[in-house]
């Protein structure tokens, strides 16, 4: 096995100082060493096949040039319920991979975690850390900054942390004033089992819509919806029962394009159609939502502005210009994106 060559074989071979060889190869020399000398370095390290060592240069300048990412769900293996994570994974990977930085997956702390598991994030691998869904009171959130290493939570808002996230309140604003528009007053709500229905967003958004446009609220008609078909007293099923209800909703807000998915399956079991009786939206507009029978009007999340914004802002923290005045938050602005799972309601 042949022996690694150094910088201080390069040197030898290039007839130069060690520090010439350094700021050639680092290209902060461009200004300050000769054009021959540049190239005499160059093909000396290209004859040896120099390579830097990364966990030396890393250990020197005290920065991996790593962005950690913890995501509190398994997009992994949870493929279908979790497009829009796949895809804002996606994002966030490309916009580091743009910085020169490469990403790191780490598996998430429990919120019951102690510091003692804090080595495993904070050992120096990553300079940076973009949380996925982060729990407010979790360890990362709280143990990670004061250690002085930069922290963004995405998809969370979170007082006094930094922050990126998508404007759901204005989603779902506009989901209900095109339903209003084309005439609906009887709108439900479906979101997944885990769902808080007091006090998670975008379901105090719906109330708090409704409201605004003088529509109804029907507490009952905000209901669970999951993968596993509705049994229970308070599905969607249960909605659209003509015996038991005399008045059925006319459209359908989801919780996202997956749950959307599942909603059209139970309207059909009814024997209702899409958007002929019933209209339906969605969140998030993943793929699937374009090829849905009928093609689902849902609210697209722009994942890569999304993921610059938290890249940006951990670049930012680590080049040490962020501003000293509070934390930083970015709401990213979303669109809904009509298609033809919404109708004028039937007579």
């Amino acid at each position: 096995m042949h022996k690694r060559p150094t910088l201080e074989d390069v040197a030898f071979a290039a007839g130069v100082s060690k520090t010439t060889v350094s700021l050639t190869l680092s290209g902060k020399g461009i200004n300050k060493i000769p054009s021959v000398t540049r190239e005499r370095v160059l093909a000396a390290a290209a004859k040896l096949q120099f390579r830097p060592h990364g966990v030396a240069r890393a250990l020197g300048r005290r920065r991996a040039d790593v962005l950690g990412v913890v995501c509190t769900l398994n997009p992994f293996v949870e493929l279908a319920h979790h497009a829009f994570e796949q895809s804002l994974l996606s994002a966030l990977f490309y916009q580091t991979l743009e910085y020169g930085y490469n990403p790191m997956i780490y598996a998430a702390s429990p919120i019951s975690a102690s510091k003692d598991v804090l080595p495993r994030y904070a050992d120096g691998r990553s300079d940076a850390f973009l949380l996925l869904y982060p729990e407010p009171a979790g360890m990362l959130m709280t143990c990670l900054p004061e250690m002085g290493m930069p922290v963004i939570a995405i998809c969370r808002q979170i007082d006094g942390a930094n922050w990126v996230d998508s404007d759901h309140t204005a989603g779902i604003d506009a989901s209900l004033a095109h339903l209003a528009e084309l005439g609906h007053r009887r709108i439900a709500y479906a979101a997944p089992s885990d769902v808080d229905f007091a006090s998670h967003g975008r379901v105090v958004a719906f109330r708090e819509g409704l409201l605004r446009l003088g529509l109804p609220v029907r507490e009952d008609w905000i209901v669970h919806c999951d993968s596993e078909g509705q049994s229970d007293e308070s599905g969607i099923g249960r909605l659209f029962s003509s015996a038991e209800n005399a008045e059925c909703p006319t459209a359908v807000l989801a919780w996202n394009d997956f749950t959307a998915g599942e909603v059209y399956k139970l309207i059909r079991k009814e024997g209702l159609r899409i958007p002929e009786d019933v209209s339906v939206i969605g969140f998030d507009d993943v793929p699937a939502a374009r090829v849905a029978s009928p093609p689902l009007t849902t609210v697209r999340q722009d994942v890569m502005l999304m993921a610059k914004a938290a890249v940006d802002m951990a670049m930012t923290a680590l080049s040490g210009t962020a501003s000293s005045e509070g934390a930083n938050c970015v709401l990213c602005p979303v669109n809904l994106i009509i298609r033809e799972s919404t109708a004028v309601p039937a007579a």
